[in-house]
């Protein structure tokens, strides 16, 4: 699949900004239609400045939520891997 048709306005060089879960597929899809790009994650899923007790190493279901939308993102690689050779 091709982002652009015409050779004129063909993209050699992009910035990609996104979601850091999404960096990985963003930029395989970039170089897959040659175009150099620099990723730029944004969007980390982390909590600055937060004091840590024992209970913020219990199990929660935000962490089981983290844990499916990193899944999500490596079987999309993985489709576009197989799906765009």
């Amino acid at each position: 699949m091709k982002l652009f048709s015409d050779e004129e306005s063909a993209i050699e060089k992009a910035i990609l900004v996104t979601s850091a879960y999404h960096v990985k597929r963003g930029v395989y899809c970039f170089e897959r239609n040659g175009i150099s790009v620099i990723p730029a994650p944004t969007d980390y899923k982390c909590e600055r400045g937060r004091r840590y007790d024992f209970l913020s190493f219990m199990p929660s279901m935000l962490y089981l939520e983290n844990t499916w939308l990193a899944l999500h993102e490596y079987f999309g690689l993985l489709y576009y891997v197989i799906a765009y050779r």
